[in-house]
């Protein structure tokens, strides 16, 4: 076949909106990054408003009320307990965190600039794990952080006039909880 310079142009005009279409998905990434960088301040809203709209569990935010609670009532959350060296059974309705063979207990996460300021994070109580017989340490496993995601916003209120703010939506990672996982080896 023979390519002349009107079948060139033909197929060229063919091929123009099909690479416009391949683009397409580019263009609007690089529009969205931009958008996200250049966040216009709003007005400066209570917590609880932006904690609504969020939908942050409700447990989560029960728990970091609770942990403040007894902050203020003079149990610091700076130094953990000691690994719990338990015999026999623990009484009906214990926490969860308590009758794990990886116990923890919860520290509060606090950042000034995030909504929700404060969230309860998981803090692993031991190195190994609770042996469930002897109710001893055993350092034959190890005890790991399990994480989640929680949506939080980070306000900057620096470039903003007087009661307004940018907001930033971010997903920030924290402990839940904590598991026995087997030791693991970098190879």
């Amino acid at each position: 076949m023979i390519c002349t310079s009107a079948t060139m142009r033909a197929s060229t005009t063919r091929l123009l909106p099909l690479s416009l279409l391949l683009l397409l998905p580019l263009a609007l990434t690089v529009a969205e990054a931009r958008g996200h960088a250049e966040e216009p301040c709003r007005q400066d809203a209570p917590d609880a408003l932006h904690l609504k709209r969020m939908n942050v569990p409700e447990e989560l935010l029960r728990l970091a009320s609770v942990l403040q609670g007894r902050r203020r009532q003079g149990g610091e959350d700076f130094a953990l307990p000691p690994c719990p060296s338990r015999g026999g059974v623990l009484p009906p309705g214990s926490p969860l965190q308590e009758r794990s063979i990886s116990p923890w207990t919860y520290r509060l996460n606090r950042k000034a600039d995030r909504v929700p300021e404060v969230l309860p994070e998981a803090a692993c109580l031991c190195a190994g794990c609770v042996e469930p017989h002897s109710g001893r340490e055993t350092h034959s496993v190890v005890s790991v952080p399990v994480m989640g995601h929680v949506r939080v916003l980070y306000r900057e209120r620096a470039a903003c006039e007087p009661g307004h703010a940018r907001y930033e939506e971010r997903w920030e990672e924290i402990a839940v909880g904590c598991t026995c996982a087997v030791y693991s080896v970098a190879k």
